[in-house]
């Protein structure tokens, strides 16, 4: 009797756990309420706008081409330079005496040279040696110009007209070859760098821009804009923004730009040779901040969401042109998404 009485207990416990677990997996399972917002027809856009920062043009990295000790550099950072400048020079004693022993060298064989001609057309010497006494005149004449080139290589001179931007070395280091001792940089134009959506640039493959369209650059202090000049664009997307990277050109002259300052590219995308992309409106209360450019929307399919990345083409206090994979007639939620997971349950209402 005790026996059974036991195992009726265990069976009474086992299904009040059961009913527990029912209610738990119910409470798990509940249905989150939201507010949601039918896509209507998108939005065709012609001009975008996107954002950029000022750099240097051709940020350049001037080393020397022989090994050694920096006797003395000649430029401080910031300081304006024309080409073939003096920037740098090693100690060269040592290259000095190398130049002075080919010299030395290069003249005692060129005057053996000299008398064997003479011996070789009076039959008194054999036309092997003095085959050989040529070649070693050749080999000392390379090797003289090896060791002048060696000390012209002593001192670093400036490649184009710039500005010094950054001083790696200083006087006494020593220093290898091709190790920066400084870095240079063009002072007759500033670069900006954009970054353009992939959704800008993924059905542009051999892309060949209009040279003849200058877009307008604009920034905080001039909200005009100046005319750019199109350089060139990455053909992968950097991994960190999501985005391509295009480089524009600015004549220095009319503009007062800051290395990293912030600008805007506005882009009239026919003239520019890409295609018209459109947008979908929501407000913004349905966007969820993302990495860099990106943004989340959580749409609903059937009774339960899943997020969307999107790429924002406009913001204002209407809400938000966004693009990604999204189609008319879907519904996005507009409240609540820190509460959503993918796969959630919903209920909502317009």
């Amino acid at each position: 009797m005790k026996a059974k009485f036991s195992l009726g207990l265990v069976a009474t416990a086992a299904l009040m756990l059961s009913g527990c677990a029912d209610e738990q997996v119910q409470v798990t399972e509940s249905v989150q309420t939201v507010a949601a917002l039918q896509l209507q027809a998108p939005e065709k856009l012609q001009v975008r706008r996107v954002n950029g920062q000022a750099a240097v043009a051709d940020l350049t990295r001037v080393a020397f081409r022989v090994n050694g000790t920096i006797a003395g550099l000649q430029v401080l950072p910031g300081q304006k330079v024309q080409e073939g400048q003096l920037l740098a020079r090693l100690e060269d004693d040592i290259l000095r005496q190398k130049l002075q022993d080919a010299k030395a060298q290069y003249e005692l064989i060129q005057k053996q040279w000299q008398r064997a001609e003479k011996v070789l057309s009076q039959g008194l010497l054999a036309q092997a040696d003095f085959d050989e006494l040529n070649a070693n005149l050749r080999l000392a004449k390379v090797q003289l110009k090896a060791a002048q080139t060696n000390l012209s290589y002593a001192q670093l001179r400036a490649p184009f007209d710039g500005v010094v931007d950054t001083l790696s070395k200083q006087a006494f280091e020593t220093t290898a070859v091709g190790e920066t001792v400084l870095t240079i940089y063009r002072q007759d134009r500033i670069d900006v760098e954009i970054q353009v959506p992939d959704t800008m640039m993924s059905h542009t493959s051999g892309y060949n821009p209009n040279q003849d369209y200058h877009p307008l650059v604009t920034w905080q202090d001039n909200e005009q804009g100046v005319p750019a000049q199109y350089l060139e664009h990455s053909l992968s997307l950097m991994p960190e923004t999501g985005s391509y990277i295009a480089k524009m050109s600015l004549p220095s002259k009319h503009v007062n730009l800051l290395p990293g300052q912030a600008v805007q590219l506005e882009i009239d995308l026919k003239q520019a040779g890409l295609p018209a992309s459109s947008g979908f409106r929501v407000p913004l209360t349905a966007l969820q901040a993302g990495d860099g450019e990106q943004f989340t929307l959580w749409h609903i399919v059937g009774d339960q969401v899943a997020p969307v990345s999107v790429s924002v083409i406009r913001m204002s206090q209407d809400g938000a042109l966004v693009m990604g994979p999204l189609k008319a007639g879907e519904r996005v939620v507009t409240s609540g998404l820190s509460r959503l997971r993918d796969g959630q349950r919903v209920a909502w209402s317009e």
